[in-house]
Formats: structure tokens, C-alpha cells, sequence
């Protein structure tokens, strides 16, 4: 292999070398730029699939929510027409009113009985005193 001289780069080479670092340079700022541009959109993109992620979220939650109050107030519903049709009625609201009746006499039956109970207790302590009175003291 025969050695070549190496000579010093003449003032023309050296103006293209520094056109062309020039050229390089820009286009590497360029391409940061655009990768920094790239990265803003990226980042922007994501800040909106998390809002639509939280939004998807919360309407989910909504209609589960929506849909357990319907949930329940067919529930509801079906108790009063099954009460109804206890009663022999297809009448949800006269049901009410015989459960309410129901209720009312229930009530006063344990009323009664507990005057009843308390008019035996007041005979029996009648009596009693009647005896004491009838007993000759000493």
C-alpha cells in the first residue's frame, strides 16, 4: 500500500465543510424540533385519552347507578302488586289502605288486650284490699 500525503484542506473545502456542518446542524435542531413538537402532541394526546378514559368512567358509574335505582323500584313495584294481590286486589292503592287497616287494628287489639289486662290487675288488687280491710286487726 503506498502511503498518500496527507495536504492541508484548501480555503474552498473549508467553506463547503462549513456549509454542510451548517446544513447539519440545522437539520439536527430541525429534528429535535420536530421530535419536541412530536413529544408536545404525544403528551396532548395522552391528556385527552385520560379525560375520555375518566369521562367513559364516570358514565359507567352513571348508568349503573341509573340502573340500580330502576333496579329498585321495580323491585318496589312488584312488592305492591304482589301486597295487591294478596289482598285480592289489583288495586295498589286500596291495598295500602287494607295494610294500613290491618295495621291499625293489630294496634288496637293490643290496646284492648292490654286494658283487659290491666282492668284484671286492678280487680285483683280490689279484692286484695278488700280482704285486708275484712281481716279484724288485733
Amino acid at each position: 500500500m503506498v502511503a498518500e500525503a496527507v495536504t492541508a484542506p484548501t480555503r474552498g473545502e473549508l467553506i463547503a465543510f462549513g456549509l454542510l456542518l451548517e446544513r447539519a446542524e440545522g437539520a439536527v435542531a430541525g429534528a429535535r424540533a420536530e421530535a419536541g413538537a412530536e413529544r408536545k402532541a404525544r403528551d396532548g394526546l395522552q391528556a385527552e385519552l385520560d379525560a375520555l378514559a375518566d369521562t367513559v368512567s364516570e358514565l359507567v358509574r352513571d348508568a349503573a347507578e341509573a340502573g340500580r335505582k330502576r333496579a329498585e323500584a321495580a323491585e318496589a313495584k312488584a312488592a305492591e302488586y304482589e301486597n295487591a294481590v294478596s289482598w285480592n286486589t289489583s288495586c295498589t292503592s286500596c291495598a295500602r289502605l287494607l295494610d294500613s287497616c290491618a295495621a291499625e287494628t293489630e294496634r288496637r287489639e293490643k290496646a284492648e288486650a292490654e286494658v283487659e289486662r290491666l282492668r284484671a290487675e286492678l280487680a285483683e288488687l280490689a279484692r286484695a284490699r278488700e280482704t285486708a280491710r275484712s281481716v279484724p286487726r288485733d
